[in-house]
């Protein structure tokens, strides 16, 4: 488990040669938000040819439809709202996703 305390630092991250099962992004993390982030990874990916792109689940406080379709938009795999316990998150999110 690796931490970025802000959405530059997960872009980093990500695009770094440590390879990640899947991503939990904040929609609103400092200098660069999850969902700026999630933009510039789908980017990076689509660049690259990339055929499997990581999962980013977003985790947010703002719920409304607008909020749900804006991390559709911009392709974060799911978008959970806060608070998100730890059984939750496993069986909504890395259960579903990951193999």
């Amino acid at each position: 488990v690796d931490t970025a305390v802000n959405g530059k630092e997960m872009v980093l991250a990500a695009t770094s040669s440590t390879v990640y099962g899947a991503i939990l992004t904040d929609g609103f993390m400092p200098i660069l938000t999850g969902w700026d982030a999630t933009l510039q990874i789908r980017a990076l990916e689509k660049a690259g040819g990339v055929t499997l792109p990581l999962t980013i689940i977003g985790i947010t406080g703002a719920t409304s439809p607008e909020e749900v379709q804006r991390g559709k938009d911009v392709g974060m795999t799911d978008l959970l709202p806060k608070p998100v316990s730890s059984r939750e998150l496993l069986r909504k999110t890395i259960l579903k996703y990951l193999p």
